[in-house]
This record gives structure tokens, sequence and C-alpha cells, in this order.
């Protein structure tokens, strides 16, 4: 596989852009999208301008700084005396957003994503920091991974809800299994996702829930599943999960978790070593969970 070249390499409260996102349009048949997406998910990877204006996006978005302290905590600066060769894999890297700053701790970086604008405007601003020699791209489907090596990753981290970018639990349940067999022995896999339960507490909320549970219950679609227009994109799909159904999809591909970290409302402080809070369920609009 080739590094450092995307277009070379194999393959909740909704905000809108300030930008009309021309390109997010790009009707598809069911038959042309990847597996693990749905329409409106490939238009949203295809589009450039998602890519163009990212970082404006990101400007001041308190999950953003959440997962910086998180990383810092758990994927620590490096020793550099004597060096440590360790390598880390961003599944859903999008512009680097998380990577970047890995790289810059002394990480060798792999970053996989299947938008190649989001791989060009990484690989741009790796280049501006002279990062690029320790940071290989690859424009991937996440749920086919075939082509790494197992056991060739020192570290993944899957962060801002990508697992629940990925339609259907059997196309997650196979990118679980291709992080976990990609992990060295006593890796450590860092993700985010969003809490399906804290849903009933917004507007409309339970009738989402009583919808949900009834598509769910004749097999349309799976509790957790909805869609919304995003920075333009309609139907953009996200699955918010509930804890136990998490666990378990962690569990059945082979990782331990070790802790779960509660991502409060906007109104809510984080602290990074506080417990889970009582009836966190209801409390929290999403975990960042600490697996090995």
């Amino acid at each position: 596989m080739t590094g450092n070249n995307p277009s070379g390499t194999k393959g909740s409260k909704v905000k809108e852009s300030n930008k009309k996102n021309k390109n997010a349009r790009l009707s598809r048949p069911q038959w042309q999208i990847p597996p693990g997406l749905t329409p409106g998910n490939f238009d949203y990877v295809s589009s450039s301008s998602i890519a163009s204006d990212y970082d404006e996006f990101l400007h001041g978005n308190r999950l953003h700084a959440i997962d910086g302290q998180v990383l810092d905590r758990y994927h620590p600066a490096l020793d550099v005396s004597p060096p440590q060769a360790k390598v880390v894999a961003d599944f859903g890297c999008g512009n680097g957003r998380s990577l970047l700053p890995l790289l810059k701790k002394g990480y060798t970086g792999i970053g996989i994503d299947l938008s190649r604008p989001m791989l060009d405007a990484c690989l741009a601003k790796a280049k501006k920091a002279t990062l690029s020699q320790r940071l290989n791209l690859f424009a991937c489907n996440l749920v086919e991974l075939d082509a790494f090596d197992s056991e060739s990753i020192d570290a993944a981290v899957c962060m801002f809800s990508t697992l629940g970018m990925i339609h259907g639990r059997k196309h997650r349940q196979t990118f679980l299994g291709h992080v976990r067999r990609m992990l060295k022995p006593r890796g450590r896999f860092v993700l985010h996702a969003h809490n399906a339960v804290f849903q009933v507490r917004q507007a409309g909320g339970l009738f989402w829930a009583a919808k949900s549970l009834w598509r769910s219950w004749r097999g349309r679609q799976e509790f957790g599943d909805r869609t919304a227009t995003y920075r333009g994109v309609n139907n953009m799909f996200i699955h918010s999960f509930r804890r136990k159904e998490l666990t378990r999809d962690l569990k059945l591909a082979g990782f331990t978790v070790d802790r779960w970290i509660g991502i409060p409302p906007v109104e809510g402080k984080f602290d990074l070593d506080a417990p889970l809070p009582a009836l966190s369920d209801f409390r929290l609009v999403g975990w960042t969970v600490i697996c090995s």
C-alpha cells in the first residue's frame, strides 16, 4: 500500500454549514454505495466543501476539545530518549483533527478515511507542520480493511462518532473486528459514541423513541438509527448506542472495556476523572470508551 498519497491508495444538535454544499447532492443508486454507508453518508464523504471548511466548523466545538483531553491522557507523548517507535491508526481520520496532534507527540500515524477531500486536507496540514514523513494515509472503507496486516498498530482511535456513521450492526461488528485484529497485544483503542437513551430528552424524543422501537421490531431499522440534514447534506445517517449494546459489540470483537468516560450535555461540566454519574444513561450525551 502507498503512504502519503490518498489519491493513489486502495480502497446532538444538527448544525447547518454556513456554506451551501453543492457537492453533497450526488444521488447514487444503492448498488453503487460502499457497504456500511447510506446514500446520504456517501454524499458527505464525497463532498469537497465539507472538507474545505471543516476546521472552521470545528472551531470552539466542545466535543473536539474533550477528545483532545482524553487522547492526551490515554495516548500520551512518547519518550524520545531512547526513541519509541509506536504506530497509531485513526479510523475516520478526517482532516487530521485527532491524528496530527498524535504525530506531534511522537507517534507514526496511519490515517484511514473514505473521503479523499478530507485526506487531501490532512496531508496538506501535515506537510505545513512538517509531519508528513511520519504519516501514511489510506482511502478505505472502514468495513473493508482486509489489506491491513494483523498486529500492525500499537494504538487506535475512532472519534467524533465515526463508529455511529457505519450503517448496520453487522458492518459495525466487521469494523471493530478489524481494529482488534490490527492492534498488537495490549494495544489501546479509544472511541467515541453517542447515547441513544439521551435522545429521549430532546424535543420530540419520545416520539422518535417510539417510532424507532416500532421500526426496529418490524425489522426496518435498528433502535438508535436516525437521519437528519447535516451541513447541507440530506439524510445524513447516525446510529446512537445503548451502553449494553456497545459493550456487547466490543466484547464480541474481542475487546475489554477498561473505562467509560461520560460526555455531559453542553450545560454540564466535563471532568476527565469523574466516574459515570447516577442514571448516567439519561444524563450523558455520549461516551468515550477506553478499550484494550
